[in-house]
């Protein structure tokens, strides 16, 4: 029987080489306890570690004023995505107009579809209005 061509060792370094990889690649967010960035993210995602223990509350809780609460404590945070993203459409229906406009353009852009729709945004920023009559926007005939 012939060997392998290629060392099993290797063959391990290049599975768990994959597997690091695909992991911000799917989306996910390895946040340490502490706030600081495992480094496995594409996002680089730091926080305090007060941010990081509100984010665990409002995750935990997944009440619509926990979320609302980390929402206006830390509006440019980069674990805003990640708490929106894990909510209901329930719970992101009920959340206040009021505190989802305070939140960072950088943030609402990186929301999927689901969350920007349950949220209101895709109607606020006109996406999705094709054929709807309504106020010129001064371009179209």
């Amino acid at each position: 029987m012939a060997k392998p061509s290629m060392p099993r060792d290797l063959r391990k370094k290049i599975l768990l080489g994959v597997a690091v990889t695909a992991i911000p690649l799917a989306g996910c967010d390895l946040i340490n306890v502490d706030g600081s960035s495992t480094g496995g993210t594409s996002a680089g995602i730091t926080a305090s570690p007060d941010e990081v223990a509100a984010f665990e509350a409002a995750k935990s809780q997944g009440t619509v004023a926990s979320v609302e609460q980390f929402l206006r404590s830390y509006p440019d945070s980069a674990l805003v995505r990640k708490l929106l993203q894990d909510q209901s459409t329930t719970t992101l229906r009920r959340i206040n107009d009021g505190v989802v406009r305070n939140l960072s353009p950088a943030v609402v852009s990186s929301l999927s579809p689901r969350v920007k729709q349950a949220l209101r945004l895709d109607i606020d920023s006109g996406a999705g209005n094709e054929g709807r009559s309504g106020a010129s926007d001064g371009y179209s005939g």
